[in-house]
């Protein structure tokens, strides 16, 4: 037991963990949320998987390991994905998501010593990802 003033480290972890599930199920109940996808460094976190699933438990809750994309590569994907984006000169973000006035191209590119290659530009975003 700890000394009385003091908080144990456990129950910290412990207490940050439920605050995390109940946060997360507060809002999937909120937005009828009826599927779960789990991404980061959390997956790994079976305390805070368990409660996520005690929370919601008439959602279905997935990982994106599910979905062909590793969890500690997400950022990476997250990246590869801006950076197609800007090369296109496509907005990468959605204003109804960021709060912002009119949706934006995230990225901007400087030419190299050879200047820029040629490519063709898309007109629209891409709709999914495939990983192989």
């Amino acid at each position: 037991m700890a000394p009385l003033g003091t908080i144990d480290p456990d129950d910290i972890v412990a207490t940050a963990t439920a605050l995390t599930a109940i946060t997360v199920a507060d809002v999937c109940r909120e937005f009828g949320v009826d599927r779960l996808v789990a991404s980061g460094g959390g997956v790994d976190n079976p305390a805070l998987m368990e409660r996520l699933g005690a929370e919601l438990p008439n959602v279905v809750i997935a990982t994106i390991d599910d979905y062909g994309i590793p969890a500690g590569a997400k950022e990476a994907y997250l990246f590869a994905l801006i950076g197609f984006l800007t090369v296109h000169e496509l907005p990468g973000s959605v204003a109804s998501a960021t709060g912002a006035a009119e949706p934006a191209v995230l990225g901007c590119l400087l030419p190299g010593r050879n200047g820029f290659p040629t490519i063709t530009r898309r007109t629209s975003p891409p709709t999914r990802l495939i990983v192989t």
